[in-house]
């Protein structure tokens, strides 16, 4: 679910199972939309898609609801089971959901044989939803892979979920449609119980025979070779890697020649994963931790020191087969030095007791007893989301964007976009003291906001949930149009529009006090004790700089005629993007004492308010830098000595802002929010359509994977 919702005290979650008569194959569900006051109401509409009238009824089963709740159907022609829907006709279903108790609540409508369920999310506040969106996770059913998927399996074509009576199922359109292999392909059995591909090879274990497909499932072949209860494969060319019971216990079998014949390997104990990469094969023990063999299991080591748990459920490795991740009973441990050890990570985990893991690049998912843990290690801290936290997810894999995971008992559960819809639109009517937003700065739950036309400083100390807003009249701001935030610590620094730089040391309680008046304070960066600022005097340009948290101030930087947009500053080197003809950025770097402030060429006049720069590698003064401007992004990773122009794809070339994080580049601009996974040369773009709450984006932040994008009519969330 949504971060806030994590985090949320008083989270419900009330399932609604709608479950159609006979021969509802054929209906198909639109995505809910709610709103209003309390009752909440909401509607839908299902369309029957096949090719005969059928019969289509719903029963309500709410699960664990909220005390003092109370949800209703209508008893129209959705909720009626004598009537008869001809093909391609509609009905509406319709209904109120009461709650008194203020919080976070989410409502899954399902269509039983439609198979997909739509989840409804809306936080209930003071009398009033205040959001209704609709979340991005699917839960498949029998209309989908079958009946208890039991794993699942993706490469760059298809997506691969074992069941447990209705074969292997495999979709070649990322979930939207389902074809299931059985029997009557030629497997063995339709219960499937593990699968791997290796190239164009299917591989699919029934309890005792090992099957293999080369043309997409169409047709099967079973090895000769018999197991007593095959539970996970992985395979290599020649290589093939089996965990079946062998007596009490589940252990390694290995084939050295495509499946022809298997032998039992003596070294390994009892096992419940293998994974490899390359030559190199591991394997999660349920007692002793994990096994390693560099020459396709020939000789094997064994690896503890520093796991969460010697019970290790799952494995996995990088391609270079450098880092490896293991799911164990004490948490998510991992090797970045192919296993000599192990660092364990459990603190912002679902749970402590992870089931499998699955990552790419930087970021991993957890599959633990208690839901879905996706995030990256940062600073060697767990940083990361977690959903469907009211399951077990036995499994879990991802492809891009979409996240795949075993609801145990449930199903298999999709996010087809990795959070890139949006969430949460925080508006005036959410507690914002303002719709055109500025500014924005996250730091965890934190957010800061800095509002145009008098709307003062918004923040909230709890992911958007309730707001303060500070102002010249409750908080002793200088100015209530405020340019620029920044924080450290219980320090807020807030750079107004003419009136200088508030700052208030009490994390916002308490008095402000006000420096360098007179000034607008475009930028504000700070680091510790030394704050930075970029200015407009009316006139002129200067950077100012404060080595003592803003109580005294140097001049470090004047420019005639000009002005400073921004200030960014990457722990060596001051970036300040101007207007000033020619120059476009000046870098100020450090001297002694002083700073030596040098103009980057090359760069188009009038750059907008925010540049990012981050070292490239271990060398500080090697350093890769974004510019915004008004003919696209410009791209240096030489530390400016020469420029890249990125305008192909973007929402328009007129940007505001730049912010880069995971390895994708965030433009703000003034036709949405353009996101790059390439350094720039392409770009998929969010806009109003995605739910982005205005195609005019002023400023954009990264916290970990939540994504704030200040519009014109609010503060856009996403994750």
């Amino acid at each position: 679910m949504l971060k806030h919702l994590r985090n949320c005290v008083g989270l419900f979650l009330i399932s609604l199972l709608f479950l159609t008569r006979a021969n509802g194959a054929g209906m198909v569900c639109n995505k809910p939309t709610m709103g209003g006051f309390s009752p909440i109401s909401f509607s839908f509409t299902c369309t029957n898609t096949s090719s005969k009238a059928t019969y289509y009824g719903y029963t309500v089963s709410p699960y664990k609801p909220p005390s003092g709740s109370n949800f209703s159907i209508n008893t129209g022609v959705c909720a009626d089971p004598s009537h008869q829907i001809g093909p391609g006709q509609s009905c509406i279903v319709t209904g109120t959901f009461t709650e008194p108790v203020a919080g976070t609540y989410s409502i899954d409508f399902s269509d039983y044989y439609g198979g997909e369920w739509h989840n409804g999310i809306f936080k209930y506040n003071t009398g009033s939803p205040i959001s209704a969106q609709v979340t991005s996770w699917h839960h498949y059913y029998q209309a989908g892979p079958g009946a208890n998927p039991r794993s699942v399996f993706v490469d760059q074509k298809a997506v691969y979920v074992p069941t447990g009576n209705g074969g292997l199922a495999v979709s070649l359109d990322r979930g939207s449609t389902w074809t299931n292999y059985t029997t009557s392909n030629g497997l063995p059995s339709n219960n499937v119980t593990t699968v791997f591909v290796d190239g164009n090879t299917i591989y699919a274990g029934t309890v005792s025979k090992l099957s293999s497909s080369t043309d997409g499932g169409a047709s099967w072949d079973s090895f000769s070779e018999t197991f007593n209860s095959l539970s996970a494969i992985y395979a290599s060319g020649q290589y093939i890697y089996v965990i079946a019971r062998q007596g009490s216990q589940s252990k390694l079998y290995i084939s050295t020649d495509g499946g022809s014949t298997f032998t039992l390997n003596s070294t390994v104990p009892t096992s419940q994963a293998v994974y490899g990469v390359g030559s190199a094969v591991y394997v999660a023990t349920a007692n002793n931790g994990v096994y390693i063999s560099p020459d396709n299991g020939q000789t094997w080591t064994q690896s503890t020191n520093g796991l969460g748990s010697n019970n290790v459920h799952g494995i996995y490795a990088s391609a270079d087969g450098n880092t490896l991740y293991a799911a164990t009973a004490g948490g998510l441990s991992i090797s970045t030095n192919s296993g000599n050890s192990w660092n364990n990570y459990t603190t912002g985990l679902a749970s402590t007791d992870c089931q499998a893991v699955y990552a790419i690049n930087s970021t991993i998912y957890v599959a633990t007893n208690a839901g879905l843990s996706v995030g990256s290690v940062i600073d060697n801290n767990w940083t990361g989301n977690n959903y469907l936290t009211s399951d077990n997810i036995p499994s879990v894999a991802a492809n891009g964007t979409y996240i795949y995971a075993v609801v145990e008992n449930g199903g298999l559960a999709i996010s087809p976009n990795n959070g890139n819809s949006w969430s949460t639109v925080i508006t005036t009517d959410q507690g914002l003291g303002g719709n055109q937003v500025n500014a924005v700065y996250a730091i965890g739950s934190t957010i800061y906001t800095a509002l145009n036309n008098d709307g003062g400083l918004s923040v909230s100390y709890d992911n958007g949930q309730h707001w303060t807003t500070y102002t010249m009249a409750n908080g002793g701001l200088s100015n209530d149009t405020i340019l620029s935030v920044y924080a450290v610590g219980n320090t807020i620094y807030a750079g107004t529009n003419g009136h200088g730089l508030s700052f208030n040391t009490n994390n916002g309680a308490g008095n402000w006090t006000t420096v360098l008046n007179n000034l607008s304070i475009q930028g504000v960066f700070a680091s510790g004790s030394n704050v930075f600022v970029g200015t407009y005097d009316g006139g002129n340009g200067e950077v100012e700089i404060s080595t003592d948290g803003g109580q005294t101030w140097t001049q470090s930087e004047f420019i005639a005629n000009s002005y400073f947009t921004g200030i960014y500053f990457n722990g060596t080197n001051i970036y300040a993007p101007t207007t000033g003809p020619g120059m476009g950025l000046i870098v100020g770097t450090p001297s002694g004492s002083s700073w030596i402030w040098t103009p980057s060429t090359g760069l188009p006049d009038g750059l907008s308010q925010e540049v990012y720069a981050g070292p490239i590698g271990v060398d500080p003064n090697h350093v890769s830098i974004y510019v915004p401007t008004g003919q696209g992004v410009y791209i240096s990773h030489d530390s400016g000595s020469t420029w890249a122009q990125r305008t192909n794809g973007l929402a328009s070339t007129n940007v505001a802002g730049v912010y880069v994080s995971n390895g994708k580049i965030y433009a703000a601009t003034t036709g949405g929010l353009s996101i790059s996974e390439d350094d720039g040369l392409t770009w998929t773009n969010y806009t109003t359509a995605n739910g982005l709450s205005s195609n005019v984006v002023n400023w954009v932040y990264v916290d970990g994977f939540t994504i704030y994008a200040a519009t014109n009519n609010g503060l856009s969330v996403a994750q």
